[in-house]
């Protein structure tokens, strides 16, 4: 054992050996895992010496290793225990994400300056259909007619008048 910082009581270098930083959560549980064994050893019985503990790469690696393990499986656990609740919490995101997409389009295509101009545009082609039809009647302009000099005939006699040979 290595004499502890200030030159006190032995301490045991396994901690550092095992752990990289106080985020490493592979190298605490298998720091933890290190000191079960230890415990475990000295309850069947087993020699525990106080020995130094500098643990060497493959012991490092090997509870490294198994704290990995054991991680993956909560994790793995975890995820299939609740794959459904994830899968339907992606699945209403998508839904929630998709309609506002459909609303802001909606809310583009209907806003007040697009309403008034297909308005517009559709009283320009109505008025144009007017015309072309009244043309096509064979009906007297509208310049005449206001001015009286034609007189207004029923749409029945203006119906016979381009029937007629």
């Amino acid at each position: 054992m290595a004499n502890g910082p200030a030159g006190g009581q032995p301490y045991s270098k396994a901690f550092v050996c095992l752990v990289q930083d106080n985020k490493d959560t592979v190298g605490l549980l298998a720091y933890a895992l290190f000191k079960q064994a230890i415990n475990e050893a000295a309850q069947n019985g087993g020699e525990v010496r106080p020995r130094p503990r500098e643990l060497s790469p493959t012991e490092v690696s090997t509870y490294r290793h198994a704290a990995e393990s054991i991680i993956g499986e909560a994790v793995e656990r975890t995820l299939t225990e609740n794959l459904l609740e994830i899968q339907q919490s992606a699945a209403i995101d998508a839904v929630k994400a998709e309609a506002a997409s459909v609303r802001a389009h909606i809310d583009t295509r209907t806003s007040f300056g697009a309403a008034l101009l297909t308005n517009i545009v559709a009283w320009i082609v109505t008025l144009a259909a007017t015309v072309l039809i009244i043309w096509l009647s064979g009906a007297p302009d509208i310049g005449r007619l206001l001015a009286g000099k034609e007189p207004l005939a029923p749409a029945a006699s203006i119906v016979e008048q381009k029937t007629a040979p």
